[in-house]
């Protein structure tokens, strides 16, 4: 590395010097001119040629020049900004940074349906009340088998009730219904009622249970142990297929409901019940009690409230 270094240091002496006596010469000859100006030629001439002979012997004897070692230094510094070093090729290079692409990580989303709690026949079903039991004791699959002849398919599954109700006569009365009217319920156009509805299931051993918006109304048997659940909403019937019926699930199914004793009739005279009891059902119906801030209204004004809210 050294002898390198003398052997540049060296060459950037001679090119140092060459360049210092390149100067050093026409500098003579600007000051030669200036002379000659003020001269005729003959004089010019031979002073010229004088100045010449001098200058020559002057720049071989005593002004030759030789640079000092800081000189050379800084000439090299100077000069090795240019050269092609390492330091100033990479200098000289544009590095570019890399850019690194992250991962995007897609998790996997799994939709799932959220299953309904109510199972609501299709509108083809005029008597939906009916195509909910048909679901839950026939199956599903019945509607989906007999959509295209709807209407025989009832006929025939209602005319099938005809000797039960006949046959049941205990059990009609205990429900306090009338027999004559389940079978004119049978072949209505409008469909079956709620009291015809709870016969059929207590005929099969099924608890039944019915909700709207306001009621609560249940028919069970502790002979029975299976449940079949009713809710009305928007005049249509659903049937309740979210999970299986448990003595603690009826207690969350009556909270801030309206518990009624028939299901045919849920409000009796206005005279089996207290001031207290009608204003604990407004309440659950969401009726105003009071008239003014000072009054309330009557027993009697409540009980045609309820009557007009539950019609």
């Amino acid at each position: 590395m050294c002898s390198r270094r003398n052997i540049l240091v060296k060459q950037y002496k001679d090119i140092y010097t060459i360049m210092y006596n390149m100067y050093a010469r026409n500098k003579y000859n600007h000051k030669r001119g200036r002379y000659n100006r003020n001269e005729n030629h003959n004089q010019k001439r031979g002073n010229y040629t004088q100045g010449r002979s001098e200058y020559t012997a002057n720049s071989n004897n005593n002004n030759a020049y030789t640079p000092t070692k800081e000189n050379i230094e800084d000439l090299l510094m100077n000069v090795n900004k240019y050269s092609l070093t390492n330091k100033n090729i990479l200098k000289s290079l544009c590095f570019q940074k890399a850019v690194v692409k992250k991962e995007t990580v897609v998790q996997e989303v799994i939709l799932t349906k959220k299953k309904a709690d109510y199972f609501y026949p299709s509108l083809d079903c005029k008597d939906s009340l009916f195509w909910c039991w048909v679901s839950h004791h026939y199956g599903s699959q019945e509607y989906e088998l007999n959509k295209n002849n709807l209407y025989n398919y009832e006929i025939n599954r209602k005319f099938e009730y005809v000797s039960s109700i006949r046959s049941n006569k205990l059990l009609i009365k205990s429900l306090k219904l009338n027999r004559t009217r389940l079978e004119e319920k049978l072949l209505d156009d409008n469909g079956i009622d709620l009291g015809l509805f709870t016969f059929i299931c207590l005929v099969h051993k099924y608890n039944v249970i019915y909700t709207d918006n306001y009621m609560y109304y249940e028919y069970i048997d502790t002979f029975n142990s299976d449940y079949i659940m009713i809710n009305k909403r928007n005049n249509k019937y659903g049937l309740y297929i979210k999970e299986t019926i448990t003595n603690d699930s009826l207690i969350e199914f009556k909270k801030d409901k309206w518990v009624v004793e028939s299901i045919t009739k849920p409000l009796r005279s206005v005279g089996s019940y207290k001031a207290a009891e009608i204003k604990d059902i407004c309440n659950l119906l969401g009726i105003e009690i009071m008239k003014n801030e000072k009054k309330s209204f009557t027993k009697n004004e409540l009980y045609e409230k309820i009557k007009q809210k539950i019609m």
